[in-house]
C-alpha cells in the first residue's frame, strides 16, 4: 500500500497486520524527529547526542524495520529526561520510572529481533505522546454567528463541556458586529474559559479590541514569547473581509511587537466554532498525540 508522510497519529482500526511497520511505524518515526527537532531546531548532529544522530536519516519504508525499531527505542530512551512532566505542578523532568508510573505499566518492553512487536508499538506512542512541549498559547476566534442547531442544541453542550476540559488556559472570541449579528453561545452559556470581546464590522477599522484580548491572554502567562493562533469563521455569514482593515493591521502589530513569537492564522469553513478552535489548538502544539481507544 502506498503511504503518505503522516501529520498526525492515525486510527488503529482498518489496518492489516502487515500495515503497521510501514503506517504505524511512520507515524512513531515522524512523532519522535518532531520531538528532535522541537530540541534542535537546526537538527544538527553536531549538537545531539548520539542516540538521537541517527534519527536524522528520513524513513526508509524498504530498511530491515528491526533495526529502525531498535533506533527509534534509542531515541526514545535519550530523549525522555530532556522533556518535562508537565501533568504535575513542579514540573520536573520526566525519567523513565516515572513515566512508567504515569502509563500504570511495570516494566518498558523492548523491541523484539524476530518480529514486530505491537505490543512495543502501542506502548511507544504512548509514551512519546508524554513528551510534550509547554506552549504559551495565545488564541483568538472570530465568528458573528453560530447556526442556531449549534447553539440552541445539545451538540453545543457536549462542545463546551468538551472545550473547557480539553482547553487548560484562556482563549478569547470576538464577535464582529456584538450580539446584533446573532448567537455564538448556547443556552448553557459562556465556556470559563473563553473571554468575549465584539467589534465593528464591514468595515472594522478598530484592532482596538484585538490588542485588549492579545493582552488579556498573555497576562497569563510569564513569558515574552508565545504561539499565537488567530482563528477566522469563513462559513459565509462573514469571512475575513469582514474585519478588514483591523485584522491587517493587528497582524502587522503582532510582527511588530512579538517578532519572536509564532504567528499561525486559519480560517474555518462552518460555525461549530468550539470544535474549529480546539482543533486548531491543538495544531499549535505537537501533532503526533496518540488517543486511547
Amino acid at each position: 500500500m502506498a503511504i503518505i508522510k503522516p501529520t498526525h497519529w492515525s486510527d488503529w482500526t482498518g489496518l492489516p497486520v502487515l500495515a503497521l511497520p510501514s503506517v504505524k511505524g511512520y507515524e512513531l518515526y515522524e512523532a519522535i524527529r518532531e520531538r528532535i527537532e522541537y530540541l534542535f531546531p537546526e537538527m544538527n548532529a553536531e549538537d545531539m547526542p548520539s542516540a538521537l544522530r541517527p534519527m536524522l536519516t528520513e524513513f526508509n519504508p524498504n530498511e530491515d524495520y528491526k533495526v529502525m525499531e531498535r533506533r527509534m527505542h534509542n531515541a526514545v530512551t535519550e530523549l525522555i529526561p530532556w522533556y518535562r512532566n508537565w501533568t504535575r505542578d513542579d514540573a520536573r523532568l520526566w525519567n523513565e520510572a516515572d513515566l512508567l508510573a504515569a502509563l500504570e505499566v511495570n516494566e518498558r518492553l523492548e523491541p523484539n529481533p524476530y518480529f514486530l512487536s505491537a505490543k512495543w508499538l502501542k506502548q511507544m506512542f504512548r509514551i512519546v505522546n508524554y513528551l510534550r512541549k509547554k506552549e504559551d498559547i495565545i488564541s483568538i476566534t472570530w465568528i458573528d454567528e453560530a447556526e442556531s442547531g449549534y447553539t440552541t442544541g445539545t451538540t453545543y453542550d457536549e462542545h463546551k463541556a468538551m472545550f473547557e476540559e480539553a482547553i487548560g488556559f484562556y482563549t478569547a472570541i470576538i464577535q464582529p458586529g456584538g450580539g446584533n449579528s446573532g448567537q455564538i453561545f448556547g443556552s448553557s452559556g459562556r465556556p470559563s474559559n473563553v473571554l468575549y470581546y465584539s467589534c465593528d464590522r464591514d468595515p472594522c477599522n478598530s484592532m482596538t479590541q484585538f490588542v485588549l484580548a492579545l493582552n488579556a491572554l498573555k497576562s497569563q502567562y510569564s513569558a515574552t514569547k508565545y504561539t499565537i493562533g488567530l482563528f477566522v469563521d469563513s462559513s459565509g455569514s462573514m469571512s475575513l473581509s469582514t474585519i478588514q482593515p483591523a485584522y491587517d493591521n493587528f497582524v502587522a502589530y503582532i510582527q511588530e511587537y512579538y517578532p519572536e513569537s509564532t504567528l499561525v492564522e486559519r480560517t474555518a469553513g462552518n460555525e461549530a466554532w468550539l470544535i474549529w478552535t480546539k482543533e486548531y489548538i491543538d495544531q499549535l502544539s505537537f501533532n503526533f498525540e496518540y488517543e486511547e481507544d
